[in-house]
């Protein structure tokens, strides 16, 4: 039962990193107030990713399961790193598959028995 709850927070995470990467990696940036509030509001959605993605790779490395804790943390590493050093580029949706492939792994190998 506590590895599904592990699983529903990873995926929820891997959701909401999704959801924030796009809204924060504009692939045309005018500067305009509107992408300014949605590239704003898409780093607040992939902090909030962060926070539930770090507990989840806790809690699966607390459940012996140290390397989805490993291949969550890179998913979580991957489009955010793109998304703070390349701002204002397109970089980070090209990480984004990676990193979630990464978290989905992860999810497999807590899924195993």
């Amino acid at each position: 039962m506590l590895r599904a709850a592990v699983i529903t927070l990873a995926l929820t995470g891997l959701v909401a990193l999704a959801a924030g990467v796009v809204d924060a990696v504009p692939l045309v940036y005018w500067g305009s107030h509107e992408e300014v509030a949605t590239v704003a509001h898409g780093r607040a959605t992939i902090r909030v990713a962060a926070a539930l993605i770090l507990v989840a790779a806790a809690a699966s490395a607390a459940l012996g399961r140290r390397v989805a804790a490993a291949l969550l943390v890179l998913a979580l590493a991957l489009p955010t790193a793109f998304v703070v050093l390349a701002d204002k580029t397109a970089f980070g949706l090209f990480a984004l598959v990676p990193g979630l492939a990464a978290g989905a792994l992860a999810c497999l190998r807590l899924a195993r028995a």
